[in-house]
């Protein structure tokens, strides 16, 4: 084919790079996930039903990405590392926790023997 030859010309040449370092923890646990609910309903009219619930749950062992090591040190003005001059390095772990309570409240109301009106506010 003409144009190719070998030695291949490599395509990046002289491309500028910066080197970027991250960082896992060796150690690091499963995602666990806690959920419960209850929920009560009433009938507080005829073919009306108002129903007040409860939701909740608890996340264990979530990624947490935002730190970030080998910052300059503002008293210093120096890295950690002073090797790697160019770059911080983003240290990814998995101790964040999460939770959530919620109310929930829905009414459900049949208008016909076809139509259903069904409205949720959580």
């Amino acid at each position: 084919m003409p144009g190719l030859a070998y030695p291949m010309t490599p395509f990046l040449g002289a491309a500028a790079y910066n080197i970027s370092c991250s960082a896992r923890d060796r150690n690091r646990h499963d995602i666990a996930n806690n959920e419960w609910t209850i929920s009560v309903p009433h009938e507080v009219a005829k073919d009306t039903i108002l129903s007040v619930g409860y939701l909740g749950t608890k996340d264990y062992h979530l990624f947490r990405k935002d730190l970030l090591v080998n910052g300059i040190n503002p008293a210093t003005g120096t890295r950690p590392f002073a090797s790697l001059t160019s770059s911080t390095i983003g240290w990814v772990t998995n101790d964040a926790n999460s939770n959530l309570n919620a109310l929930q409240v829905g009414l459900r109301r049949d208008l016909s023997k076809d139509l259903l009106l069904h409205a949720n506010y959580q």
